[in-house]
C-alpha cells in the first residue's frame, strides 16, 4: 500500500541520515552472508520482535498466554503460527490497543492508502521510519543512485492550497512535485523545473510518471533525460514502463514495499525479477 502522509522536515531529516547509517551498517553486509546467515538473522529478529511485543503491547501480552510462547519467548519459527492473524478490520477498529504505549514521543502518524480497501491507520517510530529509509536506499543503490543524488520525485507530495507544485528538498537532493496535479499547465510547469534542475534520477507512482511521459511524447520534448527511474506504490504495466523508458531515455526499475512495513523488494538493471530485503 502506498504512503499517505504530509512530510515533516525533522522526521524526515531523522529519518533520512540515521536510515543512511542503518544502510551502511546492515545491507554493505549483504554480498558477504550465506543463506544460514540470513536465515539466522531474520529469525533473531523476530524473536526480539515477539518480546518486544509480549513485554509492551497490551494485546499480544492477552494473545501469548494462550501459546506455547511462555515470557515471550520465541524458541521455534513453528511456535509463531499460534499467534492468530491480524485483520484490517481488527486493526481499524483496535490499533491503539497494538501500539506500545511508551512510545509517546518520535512517532509519526500516517494511513494506509486504502487502495485495498478502508484507509487504515498506522503509528510508527522514527527509528522504524528510518530503516525504511535505508531499505530505500539499498533499493536505488541498484540504479546508481549515491545519496544525495538529486532526484525528481512525482508522488506522496500533497501541497496546501497556497503551497507551491515544485518542492525541494536540499538535505536529500530531492524535488518533489505534486502527483495530484497533473493537467496541462502543471506538466508544462514541471517540465520547465525539470530542464533548470535537471535532475540525475526519476522516482514516482507509475501512473504519474506515465502521464508525464505521455505528455513529453505527444509535444516532442526529448531533451529530459534521467539515469534511471524508479517507480513504486502501483502496479506496473508493460505499456507505462515502455512509454517512460522511452521518453526520458532511462530504464524503470520498479520497487515494491507497504506503509505496514511487511516486505520490501526491488528491481535491478539486469531483469525485472525482485530483489527481497531479508532484514526488513
Amino acid at each position: 500500500m502506498a504512503k499517505t502522509y504530509r512530510y515533516n522536515f525533522f522526521v524526515d531529516a531523522y529519518s533520512a541520515l540515521v536510515g543512511k547509517i542503518m544502510a551502511n551498517s546492515i545491507h554493505a553486509r549483504y554480498p558477504n552472508l550465506t543463506r544460514a546467515d540470513f536465515d539466522q538473522g531474520s529469525f533473531r529478529r523476530l524473536q526480539k520482535m515477539v518480546l518486544h511485543a509480549y513485554s509492551h503491547v497490551d494485546y499480544y501480552r492477552d494473545v501469548f498466554s494462550g501459546t506455547s510462547i511462555r515470557q515471550g519467548k520465541l524458541e521455534s519459527l513453528e511456535q509463531f503460527s499460534e499467534i492468530p492473524v491480524l485483520t484490517r478490520d481488527f486493526v481499524r477498529k483496535n490499533h491503539l490497543h497494538l501500539i506500545d504505549k511508551r512510545r509517546k514521543w518520535f512517532v509519526s502518524r500516517a494511513t494506509t492508502s486504502g487502495s485495498s480497501g478502508v484507509a487504515t491507520p498506522l503509528v510508527q517510530g522514527w527509528n522504524q521510519i528510518a530503516y525504511d529509509f535505508a531499505s530505500i536506499w539499498w533499493s536505488f543503490g541498484f540504479g546508481g543512485y549515491k545519496f544525495r543524488d538529486s532526484m525528481a520525485t512525482l508522488r506522496s507530495y500533497v501541497p496546501d492550497h497556497n503551497q507551491p507544485l515544485w518542492s525541494e528538498d536540499l538535505l536529500r537532493g530531492f524535488y518533489f512535485m505534486s502527483a495530484y496535479h497533473l493537467d496541462k499547465s502543471s506538466l508544462e510547469y514541471y517540465v520547465s523545473k525539470l530542464r533548470e534542475r535537471k535532475p540525475k534520477f526519476l522516482r514516482g507512482y507509475p501512473h504519474s510518471l506515465s502521464e508525464l511521459a505521455t505528455f513529453c511524447l505527444f509535444n516532442g520534448i526529448n531533451d529530459i533525460r534521467f539515469k534511471n527511474a524508479f517507480t513504486c506504490s502501483e502496479n506496473l504495466s508493460d505499456i507505462q514502463r515502455e512509454r517512460i523508458e522511452q521518453a526520458f531515455s532511462t530504464k524503470v526499475i520498479d520497487r515494491y514495499g507497504n506503509i505496514e512495513m511487511v516486505a520490501h523488494a526491488t528491481q535491478c538493471q539486469l531483469g525485472r525479477e525482485y530483489h527481497i530485503d531479508p532484514f526488513y
